[in-house]
Order: structure tokens, then C-alpha cells, then sequence
């Protein structure tokens, strides 16, 4: 199995044997906030910095595309106002960015983005080019599209803590995590979200799931939590990184 792995510090990692070993790839995007990749060699990176001017911040994001496995990298955006958090990708043309105040779509792989207002948005997670979640800082909910990311609606998270990241296993039972180790359910398609056990205090960065029963949680001071049976029970795995943000498998 190939995975990446995202470190809080913007380093990428590569594994190509299961996360026994991993390799540091040098990246030219300056600052990495999240990166999908579709497949082994194509991926997005998404990121940005602020810089004080006199009596204002003034704020810069970024979308890079690889199509070379992270060796090289090519922005694709025009200059940005707003700090980019997170990019999903579908497939090679249909994906979405988001972050502070700006949610992005695109049907050819990147090369154009139709942008929106919206509020801070920390993660976006798609099933297929229609079925969608996100959910940001600000809000007590978790939001749903079923047009690609055109119109949303919203659902209670069933938690007032900031929520970090969303996942979905399947197209009735997804996750997300958040702030002081919140850990949210949902089995019904995104209608309803229950909290489930907490088993740390700390705050999740990001959760992702192979099928219903196994999936990871990554969270501060390098946490790295593991379930097999679908979030009853999670066991803290050995980390090989600081801290760990997000992990993707690449290839089963």
C-alpha cells in the first residue's frame, strides 16, 4: 500500500511499503496546508501566509499542481486574498478548495476555479462530483451539497467545539473531528451527528477511513489513533512523524 502523510509543518511524506518506511519529499509550495492526490502522480497542494504591512495584515493563498508524483510543482491560481485550508479532488478535473472566507470548484483539473464567499471553511470531503461536506470554524454545523458545491445546507454537529476535518466511509456513515478530541458520527447520510467517546483531550487534525470498520485519527503532539470497528473503540498507533496532519492512501 502507497500512503502520504501531511505533517503540522508542511512536510510531505511518501510510504510505498505499508508505512514501514518513508521518504521526505521536497516540495517548492511554500507553505502546505492540505494536498490530495487522484492518483500516484497527479496531486494538488494548497496553502498560504500573511504578511503585516502598516496597520493591517495583508493575506496570500495558493493552489500548486504536480502531475509528477511531488517532484515538480506548478501553480495554477491567480493571486488569492485568503488563506487556502483544504483541496479534495474527485477525480483529475472535477475538485474544490477551501479556507478563510473563500470556497473554490473546478471541472478541468484546476486550470480555471469558480470562487465564492463563505465562512471559514477548515475541511471538504466528496463522495462523487455532487455529494459533498464541509465544516469550518464558526459554526456548530456540518454542511451538505448535493449539486457539487453550488448550494448548501446545514446540519447540527451535535458538538459547539471547532471541527477540523470530515470523512465519509461509505455514502451513509461518515466521521469528523475537531477540538479538544471531539469525534462526531453519522449514519444517515450527513441528516444527523452524534459525539462519540472521547479518548483524548487533545485536539484531531484529520480523519480518514478505508472502509466502515478501519480508519485513523491524527491529532496534536504527534497523536495517531486507530479503530477497526468503526469508532467503538480506537487504540494510539506508533507515530514516525512530529506531527502528523493528514494521511491519504494512494494505492490499496
Amino acid at each position: 500500500q502507497t500512503y502520504l502523510s501531511l505533517t503540522y509543518y508542511g512536510d510531505v511524506y511518501l510510504s510505498e511499503d505499508s508505512g514501514n518506511n518513508w521518504t521526505n519529499l521536497t516540495s517548492s509550495v511554500p507553505i502546505i496546508n492540505s494536498i490530495y492526490f487522484t492518483n500516484r502522480d497527479t496531486g494538488w497542494a494548497v496553502g498560504g501566509y500573511r504578511v503585516y504591512v502598516p496597520h493591517y495584515w495583508e493575506y496570500f493563498g495558493y493552489v500548486y499542481k504536480t502531475t509528477n508524483g511531488g517532484t515538480s510543482w506548478v501553480r495554477q491560481d491567480t493571486i488569492l486574498s485568503n488563506i487556502l485550508n483544504d483541496v479534495y479532488f474527485i477525480d483529475e478535473n472535477f475538485g474544490w478548495a477551501a479556507g478563510d472566507l473563500l470556497f473554490m470548484r473546478t471541472t478541468d483539473g484546476g486550470s480555471n476555479w469558480i470562487k465564492s464567499s463563505n465562512h471559514e471553511i477548515n475541511s471538504i470531503f466528496f463522495l462523487d462530483r455532487n455529494v459533498g461536506y464541509l465544516a469550518g470554524a464558526g459554526s456548530n454545523k456540518i454542511y451538505k451539497t448535493i449539486d457539487g458545491g453550488i448550494n448548501w445546507f446545514g446540519k447540527e454537529a451535535g458538538t459547539g467545539n471547532e471541527l477540523y476535518s470530515v470523512y465519509f466511509s461509505s455514502y451513509q456513515n461518515g466521521y469528523a473531528v475537531g477540538e479538544f478530541g471531539t469525534i462526531c458520527h453519522t449514519t444517515n447520510a450527513g441528516e444527523s451527528w452524534t459525539p462519540i467517546e472521547r479518548f483524548t483531550n487533545l485536539d484531531l487534525f484529520d480523519v480518514f477511513f478505508i472502509s466502515d470498520s478501519v480508519g485513523w485519527i491524527t491529532g496534536n503532539n504527534g497523536l495517531i489513533l486507530k479503530t477497526t470497528n468503526g469508532g467503538v473503540t480506537f487504540i494510539e498507533e506508533e507515530n514516525n512523524f512530529t506531527q502528523p496532519k493528514e494521511f491519504l492512501l494512494l494505492s490499496p
